[in-house]
């Protein structure tokens, strides 16, 4: 019974993801199936999805505008349309968006290589770390992708290795459709960055710049490294207090020369992107 109460939850998640009201919603519409719900937020419901002309799988992304101020709205949108149009080997490649009078769909390229968090989980339970090839290779596409961003003046302000991806091949794409940046206001730090991420500064209420990217990316890279978070708490307090005594949690994995030269300079890198 229990299962079965489980399977008609689903079903039902997923049916209303298909239809809104009475209509067939715009993901129908256009010829997308839907296969699970992924996840959702405050305002954002994720789905995998696949073309039933390709049979390709995406993923689309359904952003509930009437939830969103409507001093917002426009700005959501412009940023949308800005992701939209960009074109980087490293970056999470969007198909194309819908939109309707309530809804706002975004249709996004599928990895089937999953996140780098479950890649440093699995690492992390042979007991042995990434070889110093490997983690060269994945952060370089990662400031890559960075990088792009920064150039055109866009900041991603959730990175994190739950936002990074692979595709089968093996290759690097960033995710930076997960929170529009217009809401940035609107919603707790805790909704829009892992706390292990953010920067202190951020944690304090100053906005977002090019150098918390920076921060949260030297976080990546630390966990890269060590396998594990390069700051834990339990609590937002803890965790600035942890960060005011500038303090890294360091828990190796092994003994390797790479990794002691790299995380001293990791260091000097987490501590100047958290000055003003």
């Amino acid at each position: 019974m229990r299962n079965l109460t489980s399977i008609h939850r689903v079903n039902k998640s997923l049916q209303e993801f298909i239809t809104m009201g009475n209509e067939q919603s715009l993901l129908k519409q256009h010829g997308y199936t839907l296969v699970e719900e992924v996840g959702q937020t405050y305002f954002m419901r994720t789905a995998r999805v696949k073309d039933d002309k390709t049979k390709k799988q995406y993923i689309a992304k359904e952003i509930r505008i009437n939830n969103v101020p409507r001093n917002l709205q426009e700005d959501i949108l412009a940023e949308v349309d800005i992701l939209t149009n960009m074109r980087h080997p490293n970056i999470l490649k969007c198909k194309e968006t819908l939109k309707d009078r309530d809804t706002l769909y975004v249709v996004m390229e599928y990895c089937e290589g999953g996140e780098l968090s479950q890649k440093i989980t699995r690492q992390r339970e042979t007991g042995e770390q990434f070889s110093e090839d490997q983690v060269l290779d994945w952060f370089v596409q990662i400031c890559m992708a960075l990088q792009y961003l920064h150039e055109h003046s866009i900041l991603h302000k959730d990175l994190k290795p739950q936002n990074i991806f692979f595709t089968k091949a093996g290759v690097i794409r960033l995710d930076t459709s997960g929170i529009p940046r217009g809401l940035d206001s609107t919603l707790p730090t805790s909704e829009l960055q892992l706390q292990h991420y953010t920067p202190l500064e951020i944690l304090r209420g100053n906005p977002h710049n090019e150098k918390s990217d920076v921060w949260s990316l030297g976080c990546v890279l630390y966990e890269l490294c060590m396998l594990e978070p390069a700051f834990s708490a339990f609590s937002e307090n803890d965790l600035i207090a942890r960060l005011q005594r500038d303090l890294l949690s360091m828990t190796y994995c092994g003994n390797h020369s790479f990794y002691d030269s790299l995380l001293k300079s990791l260091g000097q890198l987490l501590k100047n992107s958290s000055k003003k």
